[in-house]
């Protein structure tokens, strides 16, 4: 298990009534829930870097992206 640290953060109240909430209807503490949830961000944060970095990685993505957004397209015409 990796080793935890204690941290002091200011919260908006009501985002802590939501994350509170939200841990609760997922049957996890309000830590467990705000870890997950930074890890989540800051993979994201990573992964959004890495993607920036390397143009071809960008345009791999777009065309992904377009190729979904055009067999959507089909599916919802009734066309694929």
């Amino acid at each position: 298990m990796e080793r935890t640290k204690k941290i002091t953060l200011s919260v908006e109240e009501t985002v802590v009534e939501q994350a509170r909430a939200a841990a609760e209807r997922e049957g996890l503490s309000l830590s467990a829930w705000v870890t997950r949830t930074m890890r989540r961000e800051a993979l994201a944060a990573e992964s959004a870097a890495v993607i920036a970095a390397e143009p071809r990685m960008r345009e791999l993505i777009g065309e992904h992206l377009a190729a979904n957004r055009r067999a959507l397209s089909r599916a919802l015409e009734g066309t694929a």
